[in-house]
């Protein structure tokens, strides 16, 4: 009904609206962008140079028309009759920043669900939560935060996929980390300030570097060319103790070729879970060398961050009486880390149809979190034996545990080089890329102190182990021109893995293991434009993902035969509808796994979720997204998704234990179909925006998620419950003659103060004359909460 009524809507146009795009020597420009502002038209000219808007009714509109390496055209026009127009574009004196990522992302016409952020709209939308909540309004996406708040440890979950899924590219490097597949935002505080533009792709996406998307790719593009200096500062201050300050400058062109740009921030917040502060700390330097037909570009970003630990989170039976609980009480129970990113990029315009890029990274990580462990904790671990220490003899007494504090460290590297070739012929685009990458990581465990010392040294090391992990892949991919309506789009991917494990673990076992993975993923699909307002498309990708550390590390101290690596066929086919004041689309998808993994009742000898490999599991379902313009002060969006995330004949392990809870062994439990966990099978966003008067803007934002399951048992007791959340941003901005600009916000989170968890954990057990055990560690969201800020721009 929605689109038959989008459909009727269209029947008011008037008007046809043609024209064409050349260069300076008069000659077509193919793929130029065509976009009338404050609408949601725009097209690209065909292999003529020509475009063409139908049924446009009568009125004044904004023109801008863009092309790379060209400078962006702009003008009204007043559409009273069939018009036509001619329009020259004039050479750029710069190569266009967008080659550096322009490999790794999905264009226009490529068959892929795909969400593009400019600057404006991530500058707009958080103060100072991270990137999971920047991106909270995107379909299909689910965030959390371990402090409540959104600040400090947070990720997200797009299509039940969590971050160990989803493949991340910082400028087109590789950002997940090697071994464990994740993205840690808390390692790149602020980084949204510093951010240009975000690409967010749905299911396999193109090719890309690093990690297999299983889930979703995100692109990030940082500091671009700024031609002229500018200068910012910003500072906040909110509920929790929340506190942020930045500073960004940009030099703009010096001497027609040089640009530097940066930024400091500083962020700190309580967290609304006792004592789980978060202290933050970043900066980012980028400095580029430009020309007409070539860019040398110097990326360095830090990061520095301490959080107390609030990983444990709170007892189910706490819910609702302390849901501030934290068990951590020791003063120093935190997570420490640093990490500094440098990359150098160079971009060359070999011809006016080919683009060479290339780039070299280096990322440093170290950091440690520190654990105080009691001895009257059976749970932890204060033996001196496994410490490798001797027990300790006082007056005939032989004493064989205590209380203790140690550190468990990880002091990484990686390096590599990507490189893109890019070939654009007409309507047609041809793309070889590919990247070499190696990471090597130490993990090991100090002992700062121990209530009894007995021979232990200082800093006394008890474990290390080494990963060692080459990654390798070449890929090719491209966008042909059928005919002026239907494009076909091919992309293949080849990836080989190396991966080794020496040395032994925390639990003094030794994990010494190596494995070898080839992927082969295929792509290919069709894109066809329906009218100069309608198009659809129809896709279908091949992705494979290796298993992590903690896949093989747990599997070879259980007993287990090695994991295998993932396999996922993804078909996509979609349709969207663009017209002057409203959009729409509709994406329907249907992704199967084979032996994809996931937790089965297993931990390992630290109390973690043991992955295992299942034969046959699914996620299908329909992705939604409308938005709207009334007039010129009103705009409204929204977004749904309906899905189904099922295992196929699923097999629960419960550990069995006697009185004494000595490990007997696992009961298994076959369950037939049951639902992924962290999957809800409805979740949705809707928002609007309304400017009262010149400046002044009021933005509600509201997110539904749907019942999600903490383990794969379908088990209504081990849930998270459904939760509707609104957040309230108003914002007044004024122009300041001679001086700047000068935006003033306040925001108010959870504005309803809703009652409500984000995510979960469980374990359970059966005790001989006992019963079943279960212990569950929820993560509750703070309430109704404030966050007030300003910002001058010069």
């Amino acid at each position: 009904m929605l689109f038959l009524l989008l459909s009727g809507y269209q029947a008011f146009a008037q008007y046809a609206f043609r024209g064409q795009v050349r260069d300076e020597e008069q000659n077509p420009l193919v793929g130029a962008h065509v976009v009338l502002n404050n609408t949601y038209l725009g097209t690209s000219t065909d292999e003529h140079g020509n475009f063409v808007f139908k049924r446009l009714s009568a009125g004044e509109y904004s023109l801008t028309v863009s092309f790379v390496g060209y400078k962006p055209h702009s003008q009204t026009i007043t559409v009273d009759r069939d018009m036509y127009l001619t329009i020259v574009l004039e050479p750029d004196q710069y190569m266009a920043d967008e080659v550096v990522v322009k490999a790794t992302r999905a264009g226009e016409k490529d068959p892929v669900p795909h969400t593009n952020l400019a600057a404006e709209e991530i500058t707009g939308r958080e103060m100072v939560r991270d990137v999971p909540y920047l991106l909270k309004m995107t379909p299909s996406l689910v965030s959390t935060s371990d402090a409540g708040t959104g600040v400090g440890y947070t990720s997200l979950r797009i299509r039940g996929s969590d971050a160990t899924r989803i493949n991340v590219t910082l400028n087109g490097i590789p950002l997940n980390d090697a071994e464990s597949h994740g993205v840690f935002w808390v390692d790149l505080p602020d980084i949204a300030s510093s951010l240009e533009n975000v690409q967010i792709q749905r299911g396999v996406g193109t090719s890309t570097n690093g990690a297999g998307a299983f889930g979703a790719t995100i692109n990030l593009q940082t500091h671009t060319l700024h031609k002229e200096p500018y200068a910012g500062l910003s500072a906040g201050v909110g509920s929790f103790r929340t506190m942020n300050g930045a500073l960004k400058f940009g030099t703009g062109l010096i001497k027609d070729r040089f640009a530097v740009d940066g930024r400091v921030s500083r962020i700190y917040s309580d967290g609304f879970i006792d004592r789980a502060f978060s202290n933050l700390k970043s900066f980012c330097l980028s400095g580029g060398m430009y020309s007409e037909r070539s860019i040398l570009r110097v990326h360095l970003i830090h990061g520095w961050e301490e959080t107390y630990q609030a990983w444990s989170g709170v007892p189910k039976a706490a819910l609702d009486t302390n849901r501030t609980y934290n068990p951590y009480t020791y003063e120093n129970e935190i997570d420490h880390y640093e990490q500094t990113h440098y990359q150098l990029h160079y971009s060359r315009e070999l011809s006016r149809h080919m683009n060479l890029h290339t780039a070299l990274h280096y990322t440093r990580g170290m950091g440690y979190y520190e654990q105080y462990q009691e001895e009257e904790n059976p749970c932890h671990q204060t033996f001196f034996a496994h410490y490798r220490l001797p027990d300790v003899v006082i007056g005939g007494e032989t004493i064989t545990q205590t209380d203790l504090i140690r550190r468990l460290w990880l002091d990484n590297h990686f390096y590599g080089m990507t490189y893109s070739l890019d070939y654009k012929s007409g309507s047609s685009r041809f793309t070889l890329g590919g990247s070499w990458n190696r990471y090597i990581g130490d993990h090991y465990g100090r002992l700062i102190w121990t209530r009894i010392a007995g021979e232990s040294e200082i800093r006394h090391r008890w474990y290390l182990n080494t990963g060692d992990k080459r990654d390798f892949n070449v890929y090719t991919k491209g966008n042909i021109a059928l005919t002026g309506k239907l494009n076909l789009y091919a992309d293949f991917q080849y990836r080989q893995i190396f991966f080794s494990i020496t040395g032994d673990e925390n639990g003094l076992t030794d994990v010494g293991q190596e494995y070898t993975f080839r992927f082969l993923n295929p792509k290919t699909g069709l894109f066809y434009s329906i009218s100069d307002r309608q198009e659809a498309y129809l896709s279908f990708a091949v992705g494979s993902r290796e298993p992590t550390r903690d896949n093989f590390v747990d599997a070879q101290a259980a007993g287990n035969p090695p994991p295998v690596a993932e396999k996922l066929y993804d078909l996509e086919a979609g349709y969207r509808l663009r017209g002057k004041r409203i959009t729409a689309g509709v994406n329907a998808y249907y992704m199967y796994y084979r032996d994809q993994l996931v937790t089965t009742g297993e931990i390992n000898y630290v109390g973690y979720p043991v992955m295992t490999n299942v034969p046959r599991s699914y996620r299908a379902g329909v992705e939604a997204e409308a938005g709207g313009r009334l007039g010129n002060r009103f705009s409204w969006s929204l977004n749904a998704t309906l899905s189904r995330n099922l295992i196929l004949d699923f097999t629960e392990k419960i550990e069995l234990y006697d009185e004494e809870w000595n490990f007997l062994g696992y009961r298994e439990e076959k369950l037939g179909n049951t639902q992924l966990s962290f999957s809800p099978s409805f979740a949705g966003a809707a928002g609007w925006q309304y400017e009262w008067f010149s400046g002044f803007t009021t933005d509600w934002q509201t997110r539904y998620v749907g019942r999600q399951f903490i383990d794969n048992t379908s088990n209504l007791e081990r849930s998270v419950d459904p939760y509707w959340v609104t957040d309230l941003n108003l914002a007044w901005e004024r122009d300041i003659q001679g001086f700047g600009s000068l935006q003033i916000r306040f925001m108010i989170y959870n504005l309803f103060d809703h009652t409500y968890e984000t995510h979960a954990w469980v374990y359970r057990a059966v005790v001989q004359e006992v019963g079943e055990y279960t212990e569950y560690g929820y993560f509750p969201q703070a309430g109704i909460h404030f966050m007030t800020g300003i910002r001058l721009n010069f």
